[in-house]
């Protein structure tokens, strides 16, 4: 598992924070923040510990795209203000 300097709260000012919102197929949005260097795991924990949705239920899409592990949010266009929409997995899915 790779760690980021963001994953420790750690501040440098080449690494910004940026606030991003999540949009629920209900309608329902709220603003997080995340490093555009994380992985979306790391993102899916963020909204599970704000929101209670559990990790293993979440999936991301962000400009039409699956948003999923192994790449950074960045790598997804995923940008400070942008909106990421949120959408259950189904089970076995």
């Amino acid at each position: 598992m790779w760690f980021t300097i963001c994953c420790f709260n750690i501040q440098n000012t080449l690494l910004q924070l940026m606030k991003i919102f999540i949009k629920t197929l209900t309608g329902y949005q709220f603003e997080i923040e995340c490093c555009p260097y994380e992985d979306p795991e790391q993102l899916k924990q963020r909204i599970e510990d704000k929101e209670g949705i559990k990790v293993e239920c979440q999936r991301m899409i962000c400009a039409g795209r699956s948003v999923y592990e192994g790449r950074t949010l960045a790598e997804f266009a995923v940008r400070e203000g942008s909106t990421v929409h949120l959408v259950l997995r189904l089970r076995g899915a």
